[in-house]
């Protein structure tokens, strides 16, 4: 049984430069506001037509300084997400044959509040259909097919729908949403892998783990390695443990991961590669982060 996850409200990051040089004053009336929005916002569970006034009231008692340009507030709705390890990084899990065995026993260790997954399992529509309920079921995360325009967000799994292509779109800095097309099937598969890849070469880039699991057939080994010059960590299940090694050991022929592990050490490997994120590209927890420290040293 799920549990709803408590939010916590975060600064944009690009102000962050900017908020040494404010008073005492106004740091005191800004933590007020956002502890009392806090409370409010996990009482009605977030729900953005009944935070809009409480957000324009804290937006307004920010300096003008911290305004990312006209229109553009320093709090806003998307910043309201439950945090995890203060990372931002997209999971990607992808295989075929012998993949919903591999799939489950990653996903059953991950926590509630994981970081965005889209999961690829390439099998029949009624197959994917039973696989996303079981997992929704077994998991802590939520669990679902993927739609059209969908966000990626933590503690939820995205699965693709078979037959068509799921891609990624940046929305914003640090916000992404995946995007479903029909499309001609790419190395005998749709979804494929190397769609998705590709996609996320050129958005999400060194942030993202990508994990090519069992499997036979080429979808997967040229995307996993545009992902590995991009940045991104990749990883493949090893030969040994793999039900179809096919799969994971041309990527591994290709250099296309940056390790290749048992099963069984590939969720905390995952999960430790996502929270490895930059410091400059951690969202800042307005109540948590910097608030506290700066009343504790202000005299």
């Amino acid at each position: 049984m799920k549990h709803k996850q408590d939010v916590s409200l975060y600064l944009n990051r690009d102000t962050r430069n900017q908020k040494r040089g404010a008073e005492t004053n106004v740091f005191k009336n800004i933590l007020a506001l956002a502890q009392n929005l806090l409370a409010k916002i996990n009482r009605i569970n977030c729900q953005p037509e009944l935070l809009s006034p409480h957000l324009v009231e804290l937006n307004q008692a920010m300096p003008l300084s911290w305004q990312m340009g006209p229109g553009d507030p320093a709090v806003s709705f998307q910043h309201c997400l439950p945090p995890i390890h203060e990372a931002s990084k997209i999971i990607v899990l992808g295989a075929n044959v012998g993949g919903t065995q591999a799939i489950s026993h990653i996903l059953e260790q991950f926590p509630a509040n994981c970081p965005p997954v889209i999961v690829v399992q390439q099998s029949s529509p009624a197959a994917t259909a039973a696989f996303a309920a079981l997992l929704n079921q077994r998991c802590a995360p939520s669990v679902a097919i993927a739609s059209d325009k969908d966000l990626l967000r933590q503690g939820h799994v995205l699965v693709a729908p078979p037959g068509r292509h799921i891609m990624v779109q940046a929305m914003r800095p640090g916000q992404f949403r995946v995007l479903l097309e029909q499309g001609l099937k790419i190395n005998f598969q749709r979804p494929s892998l190397d769609v998705l890849f590709k996609s996320m070469a050129d958005t999400v880039c060194e942030k993202a783990v990508c994990a090519v699991l069992t499997g036979a057939g080429d979808d997967g080994v040229q995307g996993l390695a545009l992902m590995r010059a991009a940045g991104a960590h990749t990883v493949v299940q090893s030969r040994e443990t793999a039900h179809m090694p096919g799969l994971p050991g041309k990527c591994e022929h290709a250099d296309a991961a940056c390790a290749s592990l048992p099963l069984k050490q590939l969720a905390d490997h995952i999960l430790e590669a996502a929270s490895q994120v930059p410091e400059e590209d951690r969202l800042l927890p307005l109540d948590q982060f910097w608030l506290p420290s700066i009343f504790t040293n202000a005299s």
